[in-house]
């Protein structure tokens, strides 16, 4: 079963358990979604996340749209650009940084 996560800009966390279809995904965002590229994903976490299948994805027009910068996000990913408005987590792994 697909698990996905909302990681808000406030730090709030949601976990989410089942197939996430693109309208959620937009929905998650609040818009277009763009996958993060590998080379904005530094961190330990994010690099092992994406190796086993991880995707993480935001707003594709959140800078221009002026959407919260999200510190937790950035933090996560090892971003190297603030991340603003949510990130979504396709395919969490249990165990996580972020596992409840």
């Amino acid at each position: 079963m697909t698990h996905y996560r909302i990681v808000q800009p406030d730090g709030t966390t949601t976990p989410h358990e089942g197939e996430v279809s693109l309208k959620e995904m937009q929905a998650a965002v609040g818009g277009y979604v763009e996958e993060l590229n590998r080379r904005y994903l530094l961190s330990e976490f994010a690099q092992d996340a994406h190796a086993s299948g991880v995707r993480f994805f935001v707003h594709e027009d959140g800078t221009l749209m002026g959407l919260p910068p999200n510190p937790t996000a950035t933090a996560l990913v090892g971003s190297p650009q603030m991340l603003v408005g949510n990130l979504l987590m396709v395919g969490v792994l249990e165990g996580g940084p972020l596992e409840d």
